[in-house]
């Protein structure tokens, strides 16, 4: 049993007088000029070590809104730690950062972050989900368009060059674009 009379100088809580939660909903998919508010490391026990980065949205009708935004850096799947690494470094460019040694360097800068909204399944819910950061005033990324096919014709897309890649495993488990850093 819990007197919450202590904690309201011996009165009551009157439902009445206390409004109803605020919800969570996700902002809409879409573009939000936003600034770094929060940063720091959070541990999961199945992901490792987290950078968590939340961005403060800057414009109406959000503006204040937050956005919580985890990058896995240290992923016992490499191509998850690879994405992290990767969305770290487009954060810092956006915000004008070549050299990112710490995340706290991130706090107060503004740039535009590009949302989807999408379900984990874990049960949470509809969550937003950081896809892309960019600077302000900067243009949208391209979108790429297919030509339109003729009824009847058929469209064989012209083959992709490989991007040539290094063979073997990274030097001291670390990807390639992290190595010889110093």
């Amino acid at each position: 049993m819990v007197d919450l009379t202590r904690y309201t100088n011996g009165v009551p809580l009157d439902t009445d007088n206390v409004p109803e939660p605020d919800t969570f909903e996700p902002l809409p998919a879409g573009q939000y000029e936003a600034i770094v508010t929060e940063e720091g490391i959070k541990n999961s026990d199945s992901a490792g070590d987290m950078v968590k980065v939340v961005f403060t949205v800057t414009q109406e009708p959000y503006n204040g809104r937050k956005v919580f935004h985890y990058l896995c850096v240290e992923h016992p799947k490499q191509d998850v730690a690879d994405r992290a690494w990767k969305q770290l470094a487009q954060l810092s460019r956006a915000v004008g950062i070549q050299h990112l040694s710490d995340t706290a360097h991130l706090l107060d800068k503004g740039l535009v972050i590009t949302l989807n909204v999408k379900d984990d399944g874990k049960g949470f819910g509809p969550q937003n989900n950081v896809t892309n950061c960019r600077p302000i005033g900067s243009a949208p990324p391209a979108q790429t368009l297919s030509a339109p096919v003729s009824p009847g014709t058929a469209s064989t897309p012209e083959p992709q060059r490989a991007t040539q890649r290094p063979s073997g495993p990274p030097a001291d488990g670390q990807p390639v674009w992290m190595q010889n850093r110093g």
